[in-house]
């Protein structure tokens, strides 16, 4: 059994803390299970790892967890973590606000030098988040529910909130041809729609006069 241990996975992340659990060594394998930790302010609970062939170096790597905390904080780590691709950049400019939680189940096994993700299994619950996805796009205001994914997809689970003031359900449908089309139904408030045409691009113009 062990408690309060810390470790530094990168430069780029916070000291994980307050780690406290048990510890199991059988033959060539190692289990881990912390009730609970820190990241930060992000709190962690049920970690659960397991490592496969230690005398040889890693060859498979089981995880389970849970973390909760600020979602600004929260997205920030997975900037830091490189989580987010460099093509990906739109996902850079969100800025968010409130509470999230998230659940994790992740296999993978060693391909040469690398790890390669076999089982992935999510999911991301947002607990009345501000949204901000940049300038020329409507704020998502108290936004909950839940991103659902998997290593293959994603989809959207009963997620709701407001944009331009009035209240909207989105949803979301994975296409045949791969990638994902999400749709908003709800009521506008006009009044709260307020943008710069001076200096909105034309493209961007242009796609908002797709739905007005």
């Amino acid at each position: 059994e062990v408690r309060q241990v810390r470790v530094k996975l990168s430069n780029s992340w916070p000291e994980i803390s307050s780690l406290s659990g048990r510890l199991s060594l059988q033959e060539n394998n190692l289990s881990v299970f912390f009730t609970k930790g820190k990241i930060g302010n992000i709190d962690l609970q049920k970690l659960k790892v397991a490592l496969q062939g230690l005398s040889t170096g890693v060859s498979a790597v089981q995880f389970n967890g849970e973390a909760s905390g600020d979602s600004g904080e929260m997205i920030d780590l997975a900037r830091e973590g490189r989580f987010v691709r460099p093509e990906e950049e739109w996902l850079h400019q969100i800025r968010m606000t409130g509470k999230s939680k998230l659940s994790l189940e992740l296999d993978a096994v060693r391909n040469d030098r690398n790890f390669l993700v076999t089982r992935l299994k999510g999911r991301y619950q947002l607990i009345d988040n501000q949204i901000d996805l940049g300038r020329h796009i409507p704020d998502l205001n108290e936004i909950s529910g839940a991103l659902v994914f998997t290593q293959s997809d994603i989809a959207l689970e009963k997620l709701h909130g407001k944009i331009l003031g009035g209240p909207v359900n989105i949803t979301s449908v994975a296409l045949p041809e791969g990638g994902l089309r999400i749709q908003a139904d709800g009521d506008v408030d006009f009044d709260a729609l307020a943008l710069d045409f001076a200096t909105t691009p034309e493209s961007m113009l242009q796609l908002w006069g797709r739905f007005f």
